[in-house]
């Protein structure tokens, strides 16, 4: 008898113990983490849907970095006052995304298309407008998020952005 209560007091410290270290645990917010975690969180589609993706103008070089990416991510945030059910989309196009909204300093929600206004099907060179991206951010890369404001990547060229 001695014995099963010196085990059920050792098994109750310890069950104490462990639900205190997990009670204690910090919850970190998604949106909070570094931009490559993430893009992680994305691709694993752990992503909460409710939470914005918002990033900096420092996060720009690691996004590009995603753009040679084709895999597509099933879960990500949109804006929530829309009733429009938003489709798969490839990692590219979220970098993307991304890219223009820390540009227009709008809120971390995918847009949810990208035209191009000269052709009739709207299908969109996904790899020029990457290399636009690529070429206007190493033609901007010192300026400020203000700066970069006025300086829209696809100005002149047939894409838009459109929610």
């Amino acid at each position: 008898m001695l014995k099963i209560n010196k085990m059920l007091r050792q098994t109750l410290g310890c069950f104490l113990i462990f639900i205190l270290c997990v009670g204690c645990r910090q919850h970190v917010s998604p949106e909070t983490l570094p931009a490559s975690e993430k893009i992680e969180l994305l691709l694993k589609n752990k992503y909460p849907t409710e939470n914005t993706l918002n990033f900096s103008v420092s996060d720009i070089p690691i996004l590009l970095s995603y753009t040679n990416s084709r895999k597509v991510v099933a879960q990500y945030p949109f804006l929530p006052v829309s009733s429009k059910i938003y489709p798969p989309r490839e990692l590219v196009y979220i970098a993307l995304s991304s890219i223009e909204n820390i540009r227009l300093g709008a809120p971390g929600y995918i847009h949810s298309n990208l035209l191009d206004t000269l052709s009739q099907s709207n299908q969109v060179d996904i790899e020029e407008v990457r290399n636009l991206y690529i070429e206007w951010w190493d033609q901007n890369k010192e300026k400020t998020a203000q700066e970069l404001k006025a300086l829209p990547p696809l100005q002149n060229t047939p894409y838009q952005w459109v929610w």
